[in-house]
């Protein structure tokens, strides 16, 4: 892997967990590591370090990760710095995908991604400038609305899927599971004021920022009752909003429950 040691990583994402999962993984692979919590703050390592890669969040408050992406393209105009940049988003819509490749990403990975997805795309990208064939291709992670299970059929925790994407880190996955008990509870509570107050994009930025941290946990069930409720935020349909609040909101609790059992301390 000596490819990635060579290579400076610049990892920027406002969640918390999110942003330990990429950098625990990239650790193991690339020991030049930065990371930002916005947009404005990658664009000021960016100019001060310069790094090879850059690993962008998408939504993020105040600047989104194509805009720090283009500010960051723009002012290395000058003296010719042009990092490479991947998108890494908890938005699988294809059409998404071609948006944030045509706005200057040379790749794009959707929330959740598995260590060994991202160190294949990372070397895809150094070695040949660019992954297309993600969007292109379908495996972005897409999955059609037949084929979509649902919330109840799902385990509150998937060990196996966990581990899998934490490449078999046992302590990474816990360090994680802690974190998101606390945004968890943060969450629902700023979810339900957002909800009674009718500020239902806000509530869908909330459930967006959820959805990738709980299925990096695990939390398979979770996640897509989150999605459920995203979608129909959304499509601003208050009838779908409320059913899939409950949805929500059952899994919530059955996810601490499972979370305040001893074995997962």
């Amino acid at each position: 892997m000596k490819l990635l040691t060579q290579t400076r990583i610049l990892v920027t994402d406002d969640n918390e967990i999110n942003r330990r999962f990429l950098l625990s993984v990239l650790q193991h692979y690339a020991p030049q590591l930065l990371s930002a919590e916005s947009g404005r703050q990658a664009i000021h390592l960016a100019e001060r370090h310069r790094p090879h890669l850059l690993l962008m969040d998408i939504h993020m408050p105040a600047m989104d990760g194509l805009k720090a992406l283009q500010t960051i393209v723009a002012a290395g105009r000058a003296n010719g710095y042009r990092p490479l940049a991947i998108a890494v988003t908890a938005d699988a819509r294809a059409d998404e995908g071609r948006r944030l490749l045509d706005g200057g990403f040379n790749a794009v990975l959707t929330k959740p991604v598995s260590g060994n997805q991202l160190i294949t795309c990372i070397q895809h990208v150094i070695s040949n400038g660019s992954y297309r064939e993600r969007i292109d291709h379908g495996v972005t992670g897409e999955v059609s609305e037949n084929e979509a299970p649902t919330a109840g059929s799902l385990p509150v925790l998937d060990e196996q899927r966990a581990l899998k994407a934490a490449n078999d880190d046992q302590e990474l996955v816990q360090h994680l599971r802690r974190l998101f008990v606390d945004e968890l509870r943060q969450t629902c509570g700023r979810l339900d004021r957002c909800l009674l107050d009718g500020e239902w994009a806000q509530a869908a930025e909330l459930i967006h920022r959820l959805i990738a941290s709980s299925a990096y946990c695990g939390a398979t069930a979770l996640a897509a009752s989150g999605q459920m409720l995203y979608d129909s935020l959304c499509d601003e349909n208050a009838s779908e909003v409320a059913r899939n609040y409950l949805e929500f909101l059952t899994r919530c609790s059955e996810l601490q429950h499972r979370l305040a059992s001893p074995v997962h301390q």
